[in-house]
């Protein structure tokens, strides 16, 4: 199962507190309708299927296909003066 470091974890926090989504939004990661990649984003509610995690006020939504691509990852962030940016490490 993917896991959140405390540094995604203030970032998902963040992000969903700046935005202009209600209770229950969270960071949803899914396979692109149009590929084989996979696509991060905020949204409004877990999707059908969907796997959902929650670390602190942190939620994110899995889809199926990431739920599966995404076994024993852990999602991270690096936050600097230029920007933030998540990543994946194993």
């Amino acid at each position: 199962m993917l896991t959140l470091t405390d540094s995604a974890t203030t970032l998902i926090e963040g992000l969903l507190q700046h935005s202009d989504l209600l209770a229950g939004a969270g960071w949803r990661i899914a396979q692109r309708a149009d590929h084989a990649a996979l696509e991060m984003a905020l949204a409004p509610q877990a999707g059908p299927g969907d796997v959902v995690l929650r670390e602190g006020a942190a939620a994110v939504f899995l889809g199926p296909v990431a739920a599966q691509r995404l076994t024993c990852r852990t999602l991270d962030a690096r936050t600097n003066e230029t920007g933030s940016a998540f990543y994946m490490r194993d």
